[in-house]
């Protein structure tokens, strides 16, 4: 079981990241597959799958929060939020939810968009193109890739805050 959901996760992601940086789009049916792959991962592992949907389920609700206040700010300035961020940024995120912890979730959320500004900025003062919109979803999907690779080969479970509790206790 914990084979099958490595490799649904690794193809998922790495067919995600390739599909939005060469059409900016991706098969809708690949965020259900990443977030199988996801619960069957982390279900395999130690938390309960109580814990685990409890987890998600927080995960979930800090994006709704971070969607409204992005539609009270956009709305705020006059513009469209569609226009800014696609669906299949926002159903990226709701499926990676199943991945984390609500503290490693956020630690993802902020860090994977940080590296990606940094990225993207470096990036375009490099390669001179057209490009106006950056494929977040991709990116992010390279990301969790890389996570997930990471936890895989130190047993570390990105359901775990223990690290942030080593860190307070120093």
């Amino acid at each position: 079981m914990y084979a099958l959901s490595l490799i649904l996760i690794f193809s998922s992601l790495l067919v995600i990241a390739w599909q939005d940086h060469r059409a900016r789009s991706v098969t809708w049916i690949l965020f259900p597959l990443l977030a199988a792959g996801g619960l069957l991962l982390n279900s395999a592992g130690a938390p309960p799958l109580l814990l685990l949907l409890q987890n998600t389920g927080i995960n979930v609700l800090f994006l709704m929060l971070q969607l409204a206040l992005l539609q009270g700010w956009f709305w705020l300035r006059g513009w469209k939020l569609s226009a800014a961020i696609g669906w299949g940024d926002i159903v990226f995120l709701l499926a990676a939810a199943f991945f984390f912890s609500p503290v490693n979730f956020i630690g993802f959320y902020i860090s994977s968009l940080l590296l990606i500004v940094v990225f993207w900025l470096v990036r375009t003062s490099i390669v001179s193109g057209d490009q106006k919109t950056i494929p977040l979803a991709g990116l992010q999907a390279l990301c969790l890739l890389l996570l997930v690779i990471f936890s895989w080969s130190t047993s570390y479970s990105l359901q775990n805050d223990g690290w942030l509790f080593k860190i307070i206790h120093l």
